[in-house]
């Protein structure tokens, strides 16, 4: 099932070996452009036909809420879910947040048919370097872990974060067991780091993979992986380990 594909962990190339020492992310230079003001007045025409008629009934509200500065203003924003379950399969489940300039919201790929949890909130944080949160979201779950998209304001919506050489669903797991850990977090340098470890003999192969945002994307930083061999119990010296999802990244 796509939304339960793991990292991709080929075509990598070795970095460090050595297990007694935490190897620095890459350090790189990222450009980006603020945000716009949203409007009132005009909103993005939507993939779903029912979207604004769903996001402006509170019926449809889930519970839990996030407060963060998604559009940049400065000020907090209310930060929800909205599903419709009668709506067509895609067109069921929308975030939604409630800014000093009106509603803001977006599609969340959603179908129940798929046999997934509905959507929810997890947090928010930082991630892109433009003024304003990201939105981070539980999509699904596997067995033991965790699978998060991730959400920016950009062009007048929320719309998820389209990760480059990474999950095809734009996904991030996290979590994991004995015989897979996954991770994701932001680096010192205001990278992502997408990690996961899986065991090899007595102990486990980790991999590293850095990308580097740009608005709504994320961008690989192709060469920069890192493969490390280490034990189970020494993952946690890693910050993405402790601070999954997205945990360690600057907060609104």
């Amino acid at each position: 099932m796509g939304l339960l594909a793991l990292v991709a962990l080929t075509a990598v190339s070795c970095r460090s070996e050595e297990p007694a020492e935490i190897a620095p992310a890459p350090t790189v230079t990222v450009t980006v452009s603020p945000s716009a003001t949203p409007s009132v007045t005009a909103r993005p025409v939507s993939l779903c036909a029912n979207e604004s008629s769903v996001v402006e009934v509170r019926r449809f509200r889930e519970p839990g809420e996030v407060t963060a500065d998604v559009d940049g203003d400065g000020t907090d924003d209310v930060i929800s879910i909205y599903i419709d379950p009668d709506a067509t399969p895609g067109c069921q489940a929308f975030l939604v947040a409630e800014t000093g300039g009106g509603l803001i919201s977006g599609v969340m790929r959603y179908d129940p048919a798929f046999g997934l949890t509905a959507p929810r909130l997890a947090g928010a944080a930082e991630v892109n370097g433009v003024p304003g949160s990201e939105i981070v979201v539980d999509m699904g779950a596997g067995a033991s872990t965790q699978f998060a998209g991730l959400f920016t304001y950009e062009a007048g919506a929320l719309v998820q974060i389209e990760v480059r050489g990474g999950d095809p669903n734009d996904l991030f797991a996290y979590g994991g067991s004995v015989g897979h850990v996954e991770a994701v977090d932001c680096t010192q340098d205001g990278l992502v780091v997408v990690s996961a470890a899986l065991p090899q003999a007595d102990e486990y192969l980790l991999t590293r993979s850095f990308f580097a945002a740009d608005g709504a994307l994320l961008l690989p930083l192709r060469g920069e992986e890192q493969r490390i061999r280490i034990r189970l119990e020494e993952l946690d010296r890693y910050p993405e380990f402790a601070h999954s999802p997205f945990g360690g990244c600057p907060s609104s």
